[in-house]
């Protein structure tokens, strides 16, 4: 009797890890598949959303905080026109910028202008144009003000009154994301750094950390910009 008691929970023993050990190779099985089917709906997503961009070719944008803050002492304009059709999962895109400011109570400035153009090239790391970017990019800028030290801002005997000119030409990296809707309507945020290497900077009279694009270094933090695609 006790034989076959033993012989019993030795076959009930075994039984039971087969089927534990079944149980779990089917979870495995189950998980690994659960793994390549959401893996396929990433790129069927990315498929379906990089096909509705390549019917889209250029982008226009703007910040319309700006234009909402233009008035008669301070006027800027800030916006891009990108190219979307040129490489796979790349873009080509030209910011622009431009600032015309006359405030009749900071006499030490006086009038001052400054035009930017970039040209920038976004590398996107997802398949679609969308997400995250890394970007280099190069700066032409235009700036027309008062001659001077920045230290010449805090008193009007030091200012000389004298305006000039200056043309520099800067590169850069940056890094940004981009979400993009199947409307075409879009939004990114970036922030880019560079320097500027031909042209003559700290020229013009501003403030102790440099007014604008008269800095050798260039810095650019950008979110409200809104753009449509077409």
């Amino acid at each position: 009797m006790k034989k076959i008691i033993i012989t019993l929970v030795t076959i009930l023993g075994m039984l039971f890890l087969n089927v534990s050990n079944a149980s779990e190779q089917a979870k495995n099985k189950i998980g690994n598949q659960l793994d390549r089917i959401e893996g396929k709906v990433d790129k069927v997503v990315d498929v379906v959303a990089t096909d509705h961009f390549r019917n889209k070719t250029i982008g226009l944008e703007f910040n319309p905080v700006r234009l909402i803050a233009w008035n008669s002492e301070a006027k800027t304009v800030s916006g891009s026109v990108s190219f979307f059709n040129i490489f796979d999962n790349a873009e080509l895109a030209f910011p622009i910028y431009f600032e015309k400011s006359n405030d009749e109570y900071d006499t030490e400035r006086g009038d001052f202008t400054l035009a930017t153009i970039d040209m920038h090239y976004r590398n996107f790391l997802s398949s679609a144009k969308k997400g995250f970017y890394l970007a280099g990019f190069s700066r032409l800028a235009y700036l027309n003000g008062i001659l001077g030290d920045d230290y010449d801002y805090f008193g009007l005997e030091n200012r000389s009154n004298k305006y000039g000119s200056e043309l520099k030409l800067g590169i850069g990296f940056g890094v940004g994301y981009r979400i993009f809707s199947k409307s075409g309507w879009y939004w990114g945020a970036s922030l880019s750094v560079g320097r500027y290497f031909i042209g003559e900077n700290d020229k013009f009279v501003g403030n102790l950390i440099g007014y604008d694009d008269d800095a050798e270094m260039i810095f650019d933090v950008e979110f409200l910009k809104f753009g449509y695609a077409f």
